[in-house]
């Protein structure tokens, strides 16, 4: 029998028809037996739950060793070892089974027949499925798991084998493009009780991918050995589990804690998912061999680093930078420049939430999911740099003995995340060129970009002034241009351009006299506004007019302090008495 567990995780693993709790508790249920009443006692629930333990230990230990497949008789023998194994567990699963009263099945959309037989010692429900270990798989080989046989029969022998060597054994949602699939390493610490990701083994219970179209799956690893976990026991009760159970909303739970974060250094904004993900991946501790790869996707989970760059990126200081923009029908190309910070390796990755592709049915269907074609590449004094690919799906046959090579560099066009790496640049600019190829669905397509080892930005005087009055040089919320953070009537980047505190409840510092003859506006002017803004007095003669202008005023500065001037701009009234004057700041 194949056993599939559902845990809880980023990723929705499995869906089904019906689903009914048991009724019943395995202290209390009694089973019925030739018309008498028979308690299924504790001493009973963990007698059969020791035994399916044993039973799955013997498995797999049977399926661990080397065995003379080509031998009829050494065949014949891991055959029968198997299914006693199968028989000692299913024995227990079933009495389990009907003393906690399961009644659930239904089928998958694939029309194969499931039943709910037991509930996990990490209470976890088990389906007993179509299939067994003595009789022809009947459903997709990619459908079995890497710790799990198949057999395919030839009317005379039974060949017994692992599929694909335990690689491409993910399944259903875990495959989906924009999820995140969390893997199960062992702790990540040396003997000294330090970090350590080489220690951060993947544990064999552990699927591998690739997806069908060759795209990098799992995403990333985390440590579910040995996790605290609440239990059914009490409102207090806990127990140590293992498994992708512990190592799923270990990962999501630092994410969570990566967005509130985020929130809490750009107060008002919220982080997208495709910046979310890139952030994750970018930062994760590489395995070797370098670059992502179908057994550990792009590495272990680091939530410090990935926080690192966030703070990083809040305070301007380089050592990462987080950009969120679009390419349309319109604008097809984009670029960002960067400098080499000259110590670090140069790291940028994008990602993006894509559209949902058709329905793709079939084993081994080479069809793409991926929807908008994104492209990053990496422009530098040394010339042009690609993202990473898998030669398993770059080179275009598909062959199987690729699935474990190291990732190249090259035009990747089946994943919604791309990453160049640059282990040792050269001193200068880069640019980062993000385009796309064919059509857009929905004419645009929003996109992430991470950036590591670039150099700090060199911060206007604006985000200077930015960065000493708020702490950061972000303009979102209350620390929006046009948004009044002390609310004195005062948006924030006129206080920029008047050299007034945006902090501070300010006393309107405007003076302004008019009579039939002229009119003046008195008020102070930050000198250190001016190579980036215009500050001055403009004028129109009607209200509800936008033919608004500074033609014809006249400006005399009355007096210099520091960076701070103090302006009078005069404008003849040319007989009218019906004439509008405003303070304005402007970009240049």
């Amino acid at each position: 029998m194949k056993k599939i567990g559902l845990a809880l995780s980023i990723i929705v693993t499995a869906s089904f028809a019906e689903e009914v709790k048991p009724n019943t508790s395995p202290q209390s249920t009694q089973q019925i037996k030739d018309g008498k009443t028979k308690r299924y006692t504790r001493a009973m629930f963990e007698l059969d739950a020791k035994t399916m333990r044993d039973a799955r230990k013997k498995r797999a230990d049977i399926l661990s060793k080397r065995h003379n497949m080509r031998d009829k008789q050494s065949r014949d023998e891991v055959v029968r070892q198997l299914k006693d194994a199968e028989e000692e567990r299913m024995g227990a699963v079933r009495r389990r089974a009907a003393a906690g009263g399961w009644k659930v099945q239904g089928k998958y959309s694939d029309g194969r027949g499931f039943q709910l037989i037991d509930f996990d010692e990490h209470g976890l429900p088990v389906y007993e499925e179509d299939q067994n270990v003595n009789a022809a798989i009947t459903t997709a080989a990619d459908q079995v798991r890497s710790s799990a046989i198949y057999n395919e029969v030839d009317g005379s022998s039974v060949t017994i084998a692992v599929y694909k060597g335990g690689w491409d054994n993910m399944e259903g949602g875990t495959l989906a493009k924009n999820s995140i699939a969390v893997g199960w390493a062992a702790d990540g610490l040396d003997d000294g009780g330090n970090r350590d990701p080489v220690e951060a083994k993947a544990q064999k219970w552990s699927c591998r991918g690739p997806a069908d179209d060759g795209r990098i799956k799992p995403d990333i690893y985390g440590n579910g050995s040995g996790l605290r976990s609440s239990t059914a026991g009490s409102d207090t009760s806990t127990a140590s589990y293992s498994g992708t159970s512990m190592s799923s909303p270990n990962c999501c739970g630092s994410a969570a804690l990566l967005v509130d974060y985020y929130s809490s250094r750009f107060p008002g904004e919220s982080m997208r998912a495709s910046t979310l993900k890139a952030l994750i991946l970018h930062t994760a501790d590489d395995r070797s061999p370098t670059g992502p790869d179908y057994k550990y996707g792009w590495g272990i989970m680091n939530t410090q680093a990935a926080a690192d760059v966030i703070k990083a990126h809040a305070d301007s200081s380089g050592g990462g930078v987080l950009l969120e923009s679009l390419v349309d029908t319109n604008i097809t190309s984009r670029t960002h420049t960067f400098g080499w910070d000259g110590t670090s390796p140069l790291r940028v990755t994008l990602c993006w939430t894509d559209p949902a592709s058709p329905q793709i049915y079939g084993h081994d269907n080479r069809t793409k999911a991926l929807v908008n074609d994104l492209n990053l590449k990496v422009i530098g004094p040394d010339g042009t740099h690609y993202p990473y690919v898998m030669p398993y799906v770059a080179d275009g046959d598909w062959d199987e003995n690729k699935i474990d090579d190291k990732a190249t560099t090259g035009v990747n066009d089946v994943d919604n995340v791309e990453q160049v790496y640059l282990a040792a640049p050269v001193a200068g600019d880069y640019q980062i060129v993000v385009d796309y190829v064919g059509t857009l669905t929905n004419d645009e397509q929003i996109y992430s970009l991470v950036v590591t080892g670039q150099t700090a930005p060199e911060l206007t005087e604006f985000e200077s002034w930015r960065l000493a009055n708020f702490g950061t040089t972000n303009a979102s919320g209350t620390m929006a241009d046009d948004a009044d953070f002390d609310e004195d009537g005062i948006a924030n980047l006129l206080e920029f351009g008047l050299a007034t505190s945006p902090k501070e409840t300010t006393v309107n510092p405007l003076m302004f006299r008019a009579d039939l003859t002229d009119a003046q506006l008195t008020y102070p002017r930050n000198l250190n506004s001016t190579n980036e803004y215009d500050v001055e007095m403009i004028w129109s003669d009607n209200l509800m007019s936008n033919n608004w202008s500074a033609i014809g005023v006249i400006e005399n500065i009355l007096s210099e302090s520091g960076s701070v001037q103090q302006v009078e701009s005069s404008l003849p009234m040319g007989g009218t008495s019906n004439r509008y004057f405003r303070l304005r700041i402007k970009k240049k």
